[in-house]
């Protein structure tokens, strides 16, 4: 598959979440609160728990490694 072909279906499976596996929820969850410019532990606080997702490990290691280049 071509890299362009590949990124036009991983962006169609992104606007219908429930094909989404737990750690692609929690990508796309990430890299939509990066996008917003939240970048503060109590925004994604609110958003990742109320997804239902473990909110302040996947906040260090977005924020420890993962800039907004290499998250999209």
């Amino acid at each position: 598959m071509k890299p362009l072909q590949k990124r036009l279906l991983l962006e169609q499976i992104a606007k219908r979440p429930e094909y989404l596996n737990g750690e692609q929820r929690v990508h796309l969850m990430c890299k939509q609160l990066l996008q917003q410019n939240k970048t503060n532990m109590l925004a994604w606080m609110d958003e990742l728990k109320s997804a239902g997702i473990h909110y302040s490990r996947t906040f260090k290691k977005y924020k420890a490694g993962w800039s907004r280049e290499s998250c999209r």
